[in-house]
């Protein structure tokens, strides 16, 4: 050691000094106890709040002395949702080296390590991260840009003397949040809205803009942050008073929302002006985010809006510019949508709306223009009243709508009148019927007490009524609808395979024998509407033409409450026809339970298939009786369950031979000669229903070229057959009755000769029933007319004098 150079010791000694020093005023002015009181009472001058440090505080020497504090938490004011708007498990505070050694505690960096932050408003409208500061010894308001000392870059909250002479400052160039969470709270509305944070980052380097980065995730999405605010440059906001620009972009799963402005105010968030632009590729992404717009229905969205601070709790908009892919309509009318929406509003003008309206099944362009209150409204929220005026057009036809809204977002206190002219509805309509011409429409739509007028009329017939409307607190509506005449036949689509031009009124044959074996389809009945609404409406229709038959005076109250909807009465009282009937569907009970009942001294048959949706294979006048229930919410569930009775009489009409041939075409000899149409004697069945299980006792019919009676079992849970028949026809000339078993699936029945014994039919046994070559084996000599006696059963009465009951073709 005594080689070394003198100089050496010289600078070691001066080392060794300075580090001692350096140590002895670290230690004199980083005392844990004494950072704990000067930290608490510099924060709570600072934001006016109670601070508290409930874990240990401890300090690392290094050339970046740092002090960690742990369970610290800061105090909301009275009358928020919970104590404290802060509660951080560690926060670490980084202190400048040389303020230090000049007695004073400067704060360069703070990390809070999992913070939990609450950001709330009270019912007053108050917000919890505005501060009350206390006068210190500078200025109450310094200047942002500024560092301790007038320095730029830092942020200084305070100075004050501190114990021991030690001056006290926070002037922090950057911060770190770490594994935190953050939330919202709405306290007028009670909504909350929480978020973590896995990582953020402000950074704000001397003489430089402030920039932030990071990451949240809210709702199983990742947003990105980025953002700088540029403290340095001072702006001016349209009052004169200093604002500083700032910009901040959010991205998350290809969507991104950008805002670059100026605010004046940024710990009360007030003094602010904007220009915001949205690109949301796919919106039902973030449906979760706004539960009260319609996201998922919306593609491709983007928006640009001008926005600025109005001195209340939501931003003023100047202007607004939407572009909207599509917004599908579903829930109007399946698969239609509305596409190149255009949304732009100015000012105080009224929002301009345009869109492509297209439907399925419309042929023809349409679109919607029109305006829908204001901006004021839109971004207040305003009770309105809010104006509308809006119009539909494709082709020829027009429709609009014109009035007011009170409260729009809950679509209450609206007044609107809707008009509708359609002078050829099959350029728009592809399935519209060829006769059907001028359809005009109006109402005055309200949800004020009293009843709402409409009226419709067409070339097919007239519709006026007045509805009221109402919620209480389902959905219910009442009144009257009437018409003097209304064509059932002209309003009927045509077919979906059915091609324009082609004649309605010819009838469509159903599909050949053997294609398919079900019959009663499982299509679930639109039951649940029942749910939806309260109803108690009384139809009255003068004349209803259907099946090219007319029918006089129809009355009927349809009503629904609590899930139950009944039809009853439902009366037909023209001077040849009665009908009275009754349908009650009780979606109350589980399965639902449908009940009808009809009692039909005699009512023409035609319009009575017309309107059940059944080809016209005869005519006539018919005597309906029937009592039957079933549960289930399809048709097939239905049948499966009937209980009851029915019964059915035709005396005189006509028959459509061929299409009772089409039927009839793997059934031979089943078969009916001559004329496509032929003439009925009778047709008559009596049917007994126990569990789905339909026995017919007995069925008959009589026509010039075949007589056909029987009975049996009808399985409609399995759909199948089991009938003994025993027709009676003219084969070439030569009269037969040909006992028939006709059994096996609904939809493709087969039929062998039964000779079995007791298959004879009436008044006999074993082949006493087949009978060959019989001149008269349409009359007596082949068993007689079965019509009187079948017709008194299907009456309800007793077979006339001298006619006897018919037996089952050798039974069951």
């Amino acid at each position: 050691m005594g080689d070394l150079p003198r100089g050496f010791w010289v600078v070691l000694a001066a080392a060794v000094s300075a580090v001692v020093v350096i140590v002895g005023l670290i230690g004199w002015g980083l005392n844990p106890s004494g950072v704990k009181s000067r930290l608490i009472a510099e924060v709570e001058r600072a934001t006016g709040r109670t601070m508290t440090i409930s874990g240990g505080i401890g300090v690392k020497f290094s050339l970046v002395p740092t002090v960690t504090l742990d369970d610290v938490a800061l105090s909301n004011p009275p009358g928020f949702a919970r104590p404290d708007m802060v509660k951080v498990a560690r926060v670490e505070l980084s202190l400048g080296l040389a303020p230090l050694l000049q007695h004073q505690i400067e704060i360069d960096h703070i990390s809070l390590v999992r913070p939990d932050i609450q950001l709330e408003t009270n019912q007053a409208g108050s917000h919890n991260w505005v501060f009350t500061r206390e006068p210190t010894q500078v200025a109450a308001e310094p200047d942002p840009a500024a560092g301790p000392g007038g320095s730029p870059g830092g942020n200084a909250v305070g100075n004050a003397g501190g114990s021991r002479g030690v001056a006290f400052a926070v002037s922090f160039l950057d911060s770190t949040v770490v594994d935190g969470r953050i939330a919202w709270v709405d306290g007028a509305s009670g909504r909350r809205i929480a978020a973590r944070v896995p990582q953020v980052s402000v950074v704000a380097p001397a003489g430089g803009p402030a920039q932030l980065t990071g990451t949240v995730n809210y709702d199983g999405q990742t947003i990105e942050l980025s953002g700088r605010a540029d403290l340095a440059e001072v702006a001016s906001d349209n009052g004169g008073t200093p604002a500083y620009p700032v910009s901040l972009k959010l991205e998350s799963g290809g969507a991104s929302v950008a805002a670059v402005g100026q605010i004046a105010r940024p710990r009360e968030a007030k003094g602010y002006a904007f220009e915001v632009d949205a690109d949301v590729p796919d919106p039902s992404r973030f449906a979760s985010f706004l539960p009260s717009v319609p996201l998922a229905s919306l593609k491709a969205v983007t928006v640009h809006a001008d926005v600025k601070d109005g001195g209340g709790p939501v931003p003023d908009i100047s202007v607004l510019n939407v572009k909207v892919r599509s917004v599908a309509l579903d829930t109007l009318t399946r698969g239609a949508f509305l596409s190149d929406v255009r949304v732009s509003a100015r000012d105080q003008a009224p929002i301009y709306l345009e869109a492509q309206v297209v439907v399925p099944g419309f042929d023809t362009d349409s679109g919607v223009t029109g305006t829908v209150g204001d901006l004021a409204w839109l971004a207040h929220g305003a009770t309105g009243p809010v104006s509308v005026d809006l119009e539909w057009n494709a082709a020829s036809a027009r429709a609009s709508v014109a009035g007011t809204i009170q409260e729009p977002m809950r679509f209450a206190g609206f007044a609107l009148d809707a008009r509708a002219i359609v002078p050829n509805p099959s350029l728009l309509i592809d399935r519209a019927p060829d006769t059907l011409k001028s359809v005009a429409f109006r109402a005055r739509v309200t949800d004020a007490p009293g009843p709402i007028p409409f009226q419709f009329t067409s070339s097919a017939g007239d519709l006026t009524g007045e509805l009221s409307l109402a919620r209480d607190p389902r959905f219910v509506v009442s009144g009257t609808v009437s018409s003097q005449r209304l064509d059932l036949d002209a309003l009927r689509l045509r077919p979906a395979s059915q091609a324009a031009g082609t004649d309605p009124g010819v009838p469509v044959e159903p599909e050949a024998h053997g294609k398919t074996t079900e019959v009663i389809p499982d299509t679930r009945l639109p039951f649940d509407l029942i749910r939806m609404a309260d109803a108690d409406v009384k139809f009255t229709f003068g004349q209803l033409r259907a099946g090219g038959a007319d029918i006089n005076g129809v009355d009927a109250v349809l009503s629904a409450k609590d899930g139950v909807m009944r039809l009853d009465p439902f009366t037909i009282a023209a001077p040849n026809e009665r009908l009275n009937a009754a349908l009650t569907v009780d979606d109350a009970k589980t399965p639902p339970l449908v009940h009808l009942t009809v009692q039909s001294p005699g009512f023409a048959l035609r319009p009575l298939l017309a309107v059940l949706g059944m080809p016209q294979v005869a005519n006539g006048p018919v005597e309906v009786r029937a009592d039957l229930s079933g549960t289930g919410d399809t048709p097939r569930a239905l049948a499966a369950s009937l209980d009851g009775w029915a019964d059915v009489a035709i005396e005189g009409g006509q028959l459509d031979a061929r299409l009772i041939n089409t039927w009839l075409a793997g059934l031979r000899p089943l078969h009916i000669d001559g004329a496509d149409v032929t003439n009925l004697r009778c047709f008559a069945v009596r049917a007994d229903a126990k569990g789905g299980v339909v026995a017919i006792q007995p069925m008959a019919l009589n026509t010039a070229a075949l007589i056909i009676e029987g009975a049996g079992d009808v399985d409609l849970g399995h759909e199948t057959l089991s009938l003994r028949l025993r027709p009676r026809t003219k084969i070439g000339g030569t009269g037969i009755a040909l006992p028939v078993r006709v059994s096996g699936p609904m939809g493709a029945p087969s039929a062998r000769i039964d000779i079995s014994p007791g298959g004879g039919g009436p008044g006999g046994s074993g082949l006493a029933g087949l009978l060959l070559g019989g001149k008269d084996i349409m009359g007596a000599a082949g068993g007689g007319d079965p019509c009187p006696a079948a017709l008194a059963r299907a009456r309800g009465g007793a077979p006339p004098s001298g006619a006897e009951a018919p037996a089952a073709p050798g039974g069951k």
